[in-house]
């Protein structure tokens, strides 16, 4: 199990655990050494939403700073890439940009499928990780499928996928089966056979984080996990909460599910995302489509900043417990911990 080889325990905010399903990612996430890194450069994650794409590049880049910096890891998304290079956009500051992201020890660019139809950041980017070969410099890069990848120019294209691409996969029957087993012990909570296959089932589909913020819940009893016939039902939850959460700020339903950005609609929308989040496990792309289909990096972004909001600003946790009060649901401690973010 990575967790093991990574010393981190899985009630840890920041956990990792993988099966059989992913032989690929103790190494990748540990060292980032393959017997010939030049001979895998860059290195291409793929898979289905909730498989883990960002959150195990992120950690790969997390312990890589914690090697060498936190200087020597330049990470950024696709869609920022391509705001970047607009015609409006480009100015004589583009020199020391493109300088910084080909010289970085180490590049990550999440859901790079989004450059997808932008010619000025295709080009160059294809020419960053050509300068990145050519001096052994580690890229990594996430999209939901080789297929995406192909959509890409051809220059682009075949630079992604002529590395490694590893294929990320959702946690199988039996690595859901460990990590209820090993969060239930580590959380002191006692599950008959009953309901543990239940917790089982209920995890189908869900990422890593989203199973273990499931099994959370019901230690903290958020979610009874009880003979079907009595089961409580969650699939009301998103709505009921966004609903609340526009009354706690004075906004309509209809604008959090818009594109607007005024500061109380931003604000009420973050927090629905996080308490979807966290109370029913959903995935970031799950939880997304309670807002419009919005894409998951929005989502986890968002839940960042509520969860960092919540460790000291008394103003957000009022907010947070109105909002739960209303719902007659149960709020964790956890929420309030200061720790590192996790919501991804």
């Amino acid at each position: 199990m990575l967790a093991d080889q990574l010393n981190i325990q899985f009630n840890s905010p920041n956990a990792i655990h993988c099966g059989n399903e992913n032989p690929l990612l103790p190494s990748l996430v540990q060292e980032l050494s393959l017997p010939d890194i030049s001979a895998w450069l860059p290195l291409m994650l793929y898979g289905e939403s909730g498989s883990g794409k960002s959150f195990v590049a992120l950690t790969i880049a997390n312990n890589w700073m914690k090697r060498h910096g936190d200087d020597s890891a330049v990470i950024t998304t696709a869609i920022d890439l391509a705001r970047l290079f607009q015609p409006s956009k480009i100015n004589a500051a583009a020199d020391d940009l493109s300088r910084r992201f080909r010289e970085a020890p180490l590049l990550l660019i999440d859901d790079v499928q989004h450059i997808v139809g932008k010619a000025n950041a295709d080009t160059w980017l294809a020419n960053v990780i050509d300068y990145r070969i050519a001096y052994d410099l580690p890229t990594v890069a996430t999209s939901p499928s080789v297929s995406m990848i192909h959509r890409l120019s051809r220059n682009l294209a075949s630079r992604l996928v002529g590395g490694l691409p590893v294929l990320l996969s959702l946690p199988s029957s039996s690595t859901r089966e460990e990590i209820v087993s090993s969060v239930a012990e580590s959380l002191s909570l006692e599950l008959d056979a009953k309901q543990r296959a239940s917790l089982v089932q209920r995890s189908e589909g869900l990422s890593v984080a989203g199973t273990i913020n499931l099994i959370r819940s019901v230690a903290s009893n958020q979610v009874l996990v009880v003979e079907d016939s009595t089961t409580k039902n969650f699939d009301d939850f998103p709505s009921s909460c966004i609903r609340s959460a526009a009354r706690r700020f004075g906004v309509r339903v209809a604008d959090l599910k818009s594109s607007s950005r005024r500061k109380n609609t931003v604000l009420a929308r973050s927090i629905a995302m996080f308490l979807i989040r966290e109370v029913t496990g959903l995935s970031l792309m799950e939880t997304g489509r309670f807002f419009q289909n919005r894409d998951h990096t929005t989502v986890r972004h968002a839940c960042q900043k509520i969860r960092k909001q919540l460790s000291s600003d008394s103003t957000m946790q009022d907010a947070v417990r109105s909002i739960c009060d209303s719902l007659h649901q149960r709020v964790s401690s956890s929420w309030f911990e200061s720790v590192e973010d996790r919501c991804a």
